[in-house]
């Protein structure tokens, strides 16, 4: 009886480790085939090749300031009391014309005043040049002393001398007394009018602001190989968020504006240092038509400047491209063997659609564009390419 005992406790011990070790190759088995299995994996990515294509490029900017190269205060030079401004503002006028009228009587006065002076200053000149024209005459007939002869020349001089000055101090006065016709500096419209009627201005006051708006201008300075798409007479095409189209002058618009449809056009006028000489930084100047009066000379925001001629290149989307300002943009591409890898790329100009590839990447090679959260280098993929899907 013990004997059977023993051999049923072995058997069973037998068969608990038996039973051990078969659930532990099992599990073994299991994690092994897991791990296949999630290695043959592939996730399914949406991607696009990277083709040669025609762009137009494009830059954006933050803000863009519009200024009128032709803008002038038109400034009191006297004191004086406003009597009449001639114009209202938004009127157009011309270099030299008659906009507001000063009074000032005090120079009237000293007028008057220095033309009495001059008169008795006149007649002693002329009574000293008898005395010094008769005393040459006796000096020659040795009857006057040569001492006499010198006194009445100094004081012959003198009086000359005196009347040049008044003669001086009368033109500045008529001079200064012209400044009460105030008259416009330049050909424009009349941006502001600073004062009224009746008020008392010093010199130096600004009275009214002209200004012409028919083509405005504005600069940026920009990095060399951004700054070369924008040589000195390229026309682009100009954008502008409408929201900004409020003015800040009052301006008239021009016949058969389109308001916020208008189209915008922008011409390079200058690039400094030019581009034929070297230099990281350039300051670019572009004009801009505006003769539809649809601008006005403030600060706009979310400025886009499109070129009108096609740039054939090596693109890719701009979705495409991680960290895209930054000094290491990076793509994620779908390699031979189906992994995908991370690769640094260099970039340049860009549409709206896509950005140009200057290194990094060659012809025909699948980016992806979208699902990249999580993406590590060494997963396997499938990517549909975006052509197929739009199809």
């Amino acid at each position: 009886m013990k004997k059977i005992l023993l051999i049923g406790l072995a058997f069973t011990m037998l068969l608990v480790v038996g039973l051990m070790a078969y659930g532990a190759y099992l599990n073994h088995f299991g994690e092994r085939e897991i791990m296949q299995r999630l290695a043959d994996r592939r996730i399914t990515l949406v991607g696009e090749r990277a083709e040669m294509r025609s762009i137009h490029p494009l830059i954006r900017f933050d803000t863009m300031t519009l200024s009128s190269a032709d803008m002038a205060d038109t400034v009191s030079l006297i004191d004086g009391r406003i009597a009449a401004i001639m114009v209202q503002r938004n009127d157009d006028v011309v270099q030299g014309q008659v906009i507001c009228q000063l009074v000032n009587a005090e120079y009237g006065l000293k007028i008057q005043e220095i033309d009495s002076n001059i008169m008795e200053a006149e007649a002693k000149l002329r009574q000293a040049k008898g005395d010094y024209e008769r005393y040459q005459r006796l000096w020659s007939q040795e009857a006057a002393s040569k001492e006499k002869l010198e006194e009445t020349q100094t004081t012959y001089q003198a009086l000359m001398t005196r009347v040049s000055a008044l003669e001086a101090q009368r033109e500045q006065l008529r001079l200064q007394e012209s400044y009460q016709t105030v008259t416009a500096p330049i050909t424009g419209k009349v941006l502001l009018i600073y004062q009224t009627a009746g008020a008392f201005v010093k010199a130096g006051t600004p009275l009214i602001l002209v200004g012409n708006n028919g083509m405005l201008q504005f600069s940026k300075t920009m990095q060399d190989d951004a700054a070369r798409w924008h040589a000195v007479g390229q026309r682009v095409g100009m954008s502008i968020r409408i929201e900004d189209f409020q003015k800040a002058y009052d301006t008239s618009y021009g016949e058969g504006n389109r308001g916020e449809k208008q189209d915008f056009t922008a011409t390079v006028v200058s690039v400094d240092p030019p581009l034929d000489r070297p230099a990281e930084m350039r300051r670019v100047v572009w004009s801009v038509d505006n003769s539809s009066g649809v601008l006005d000379m403030k600060t706009y925001r979310d400025v886009e400047l499109r070129s009108f001629e096609a740039y054939r290149c090596l693109t890719v989307p701009l979705a495409a491209v991680e960290n895209m300002t930054g000094e290491r943009p990076l793509v994620f591409v779908l390699d031979a063997a189906g992994e995908i890898q991370m690769r640094e790329v260099a970039v340049g100009v860009r549409d709206q659609d896509y950005i140009e590839i200057r290194s990094g990447l060659s012809e025909g090679e699948v980016v992806i564009t979208s699902g990249k959260e999580g993406l590590t280098p060494g997963m396997k993929a499938a990517v549909q390419l975006e052509d197929a899907r739009n199809e």
